[in-house]
């Protein structure tokens, strides 16, 4: 009986899902979801403005990375605020197989998570004006 309860659960909760989903696909403005504490949620997808080379810029806050602007707003070490490139905020090396997976977790449970510093940029995305850093972690204690 708890099964049941369980699949019944899972399949109206895909049901809602799909019919969100189709909604907001044949709406006419642009949205991206967001399942929150309240249920699932459309989100217009931001319309980031853009700088004189034509890069977009903004906050990556409530947005997937699919959706980040070129260029993100973040505070460097050094407390001034600026922008870092979209290619090097999102991490190239995340694992994308299983394989790559469980990979990565023994290495991070032996080795810990190093930090990654990358470029602050000011608006215009050419001027390096600090550095942003991604704290890491040390290994895990056994």
């Amino acid at each position: 009986m708890k099964k049941t309860k369980i699949i019944i659960t899972v399949c109206a909760v895909a049901l809602v899902f799909a019919a969100v989903s189709t909604i907001v696909a044949f709406s006419n403005v642009e949205h991206l979801l967001r399942v929150t504490g309240d249920g699932i949620v459309a989100l217009p997808i931001p319309d980031f403005p853009e700088n004189a080379a034509g890069q977009t810029y903004g906050s990556g806050q409530d947005v997937t990375p699919d959706f980040y602007p070129d260029l993100i707003a973040v505070m460097a070490t050094n407390g001034l605020e600026g922008y870092a490139k979209k290619e090097d905020f999102i991490n190239p090396d995340e694992p994308k197989t299983l394989e790559e997976v469980l990979a990565r977790m023994a290495y991070v449970e032996a080795n810990g998570i190093p930090d990654r510093a990358i470029p602050v940029y000011d608006i215009n995305g050419q001027n390096i004006i600090g550095e942003f850093v991604f704290w890491g972690q040390p290994p895990a204690v056994n």
